[in-house]
């Protein structure tokens, strides 16, 4: 199992840490719920947030926090060891697997190992692992070896010629864990 910069959840029969995980797992379950309840257009499917009038803002797969919420279903089975966190987390992460071959940003990283990543250190399972290795692979295309960084976004070349943002360091945990899963560090 990998675990390069991945800190798995810590279980506790601390009383604070359990009613805590109550309520995250109620209100995820509500979130869920809205989630059915508001989704119209096929595309979003993944909560991000609440807008400024309260309502839930959905995005697709493509958009760069897609990863978050299924990593966070499976911090909550983890947590659980409920199956219903699991089934739930699966079928989010199938959800944005199509992120694996997004070239336009660096963000593939933050898409794919905040779900695949949590899914494969917690069920071993080999898709995961492959769709990481993907991912990664589409990831380093952006790096520019001139350069020694991954160029962040493609757009706005009137304003920069090689935008390279913090944010890059976070996407750089994919790399490191494919290069652990399969042994060749040019993934």
């Amino acid at each position: 199992m990998i675990a390069i910069f991945t800190f798995p959840c810590v279980k506790s029969q601390n009383d604070h840490t359990n009613e805590n995980l109550a309520h995250a797992e109620y209100q995820t379950k509500l979130l869920l719920e809205e989630v059915v309840k508001t989704s119209k257009d096929e595309e979003k499917i993944i909560p991000r947030t609440l807008t400024k009038s309260g309502e839930l803002h959905l995005v697709n797969s493509r958009n760069w926090t897609s990863g978050f919420f299924p990593g966070t279903l499976w911090l909550l089975y983890e947590m659980s060891e409920d199956n219903f966190w699991l089934e739930q987390a699966e079928l989010y992460t199938k959800m944005i697997e199509k992120e694996k071959f997004d070239r336009g940003s660096h963000d593939v990283g933050f898409k794919i190992y905040c779900s695949f990543g949590n899914g494969y250190r917690l069920t071993g399972q080999e898709e995961y692992k492959n769709v990481i290795l993907q991912a990664a692979k589409t990831l380093i295309k952006r790096y520019d070896p001139k350069i020694g960084a991954i160029r962040s976004w493609d757009h706005h070349n009137d304003k920069w010629d090689y935008p390279v943002i913090i944010d890059n360091l976070m996407n750089l945990e994919i790399l490191f864990a494919a290069t652990g899963l399969s042994g060749d560090s040019t993934d």
